[in-house]
């Protein structure tokens, strides 16, 4: 099986980052933790193996790159495939 390459943005890293520290105010540390890792753990997982099993997003209407997106819990990652040398896959949003 071909596995990707998985990269964030510093927009998704950024809106991680933020989550995460509304998560250390609303449910502690602890939680706020284990909510980052399995975030981290069910994208890479996902887009190493089969981004392209995930649907296109209604942005990629607008723009000349091929946009695809999916749900984990309450957020939506939007994310690029990079097809050279090596195949990418990059993490655009993770709102």
């Amino acid at each position: 099986m071909k596995e990707y390459q998985v990269f964030f943005l510093p927009e998704a890293d950024a809106e991680i980052k933020d989550s995460y520290e509304w998560g250390v105010v609303h449910w502690g540390p602890d939680q706020a933790e284990k909510w980052i890792r399995q975030l981290y753990q069910l994208v890479f997982k996902r887009l190493r193996s089969f981004p392209e099993s995930c649907s296109l997003a209604p942005e990629s209407a607008e723009s000349d790159e091929e946009i695809r997106h999916f749900i984990i819990g309450r957020y939506r990652v939007t994310f690029h495939n990079r097809w050279g040398s090596r195949h990418s896959t990059s993490a655009c949003r993770i709102v």
